[in-house]
């Protein structure tokens, strides 16, 4: 009789397929995140250190404008927003050395918060200014400080535009374009000559330090000044004066000018608001320093550019201020 023989089972394999598949992807996960690890440890760190240091190395040797470029693309790695700032500086100083005051102003004012930046930028708008003025022929409109003028304080006060009217030897006679305010030319009514009107006071005070920095100031000449009585009239013109900001006198108006059209001008949006009145939403009657028929008047220039010899009452507060000026011009 055969013996039965009892085979035990064969083990199964498939489990252990299954485990070691596991280790494997268990294992390839780790190589694919520490791959992932290693492109971003790449992505943000070495490679920004490395353009970082390239970067400071180019500002360095003197390649502002590929340093800018870099710290530009790192964006806020480490300090690059304040390298930045130091690369336009250095270009700036740069443009200045070279007297492209121009586009020195334009970067000072640009990063005018950094450094001395903003100083920087009025020191070099000074030089611009002064620049064109050493060239300035009689009739040219040039820059000189700077007053509130489009009535928005936000953004500061806009540059002055003169018109050249005179030149004698190193100085030059400059009246504003536009009429940059509105003032009574005395508070009160009341005979009154221009040695002693409140708008002279004003003029050589606030007007004065408001406009010019101590740079321009340092170029707006004493004046000695005459008002001489009204022309057809019996009114005085009062005693000499001596100032460094003026109205002009009714000869004055009538001579360097050429014709009534050039005499008009217009006001300031700042003015306007000051209360200037207007003709045909354009022009304004202005201020002249001889007196008017009586010594309760004051002459000036009508909207059309027409000379006013009887003038208006000295407290009117419709009219315009166009300021001039006696200045140095630079070599």
């Amino acid at each position: 009789m055969a013996t039965k023989t009892n085979n035990p089972p064969k083990k199964s394999t498939g489990k252990k397929v299954g485990i070691a598949f596991t280790i494997m992807s268990i294992v390839a996960v780790f190589v694919l995140i520490a791959i992932v690890i290693s492109v971003v440890i790449g992505i943000f760190v070495i490679m920004p250190k490395i353009k970082y240091d390239k970067a400071i190395d180019m500002m360095n040797s003197g390649n502002i404008v590929g340093a800018y470029e870099i710290f530009e693309e790192l964006d806020d790695y480490k300090d690059s927003n304040t390298k930045k700032l130091e690369c336009k500086y250095i270009q700036a100083h740069d443009a200045f050395d070279r007297e492209d005051y121009k586009t020195a102003h334009e970067i000072f004012s640009e990063i005018k918060h950094f450094s001395n930046s903003g100083k920087m930028a009025e020191a070099s708008l000074f030089m611009v200014h002064t620049t064109t003025l050493s060239k300035a022929e009689i009739g040219d409109t040039v820059q000189f400080g700077a007053y509130e003028q489009d009535a928005d304080t936000s953004n500061g006060k806009e540059t002055i535009d003169w018109i050249v009217l005179d030149i004698q030897d190193n100085r030059a006679l400059l009246v504003s374009v536009d009429a940059l305010d509105c003032k009574p030319y005395n508070n009160d009514r009341i005979d009154i000559t221009w040695a002693n009107s409140s708008i002279r006071n004003w003029l050589n005070d606030d007007f004065y330090k408001s406009a010019f920095t101590a740079d321009y100031q340092d170029l707006i000449l004493p004046t000695n000044l005459t008002t001489p009585d009204n022309p057809l009239h019996d009114s005085e013109g009062g005693t000499n004066t001596t100032d460094k900001v003026f109205l002009l006198s009714y000869g004055e108006a009538e001579s360097y000018f050429a014709s009534n059209n050039t005499r008009k001008v217009s006001p300031t949006k700042y003015a306007r608001a000051n209360g200037v009145e207007t003709m045909y939403e354009t022009s304004c009657w202005w201020w002249l320093r001889t007196p008017g028929i009586y010594n309760v008047d004051v002459c000036g220039v009508h909207y059309d550019g027409a000379m006013d010899d009887l003038g208006c009452y000295v407290d009117n507060t419709q009219a315009g201020v166009r300021p001039a000026i006696w200045v140095t011009i630079p070599k």
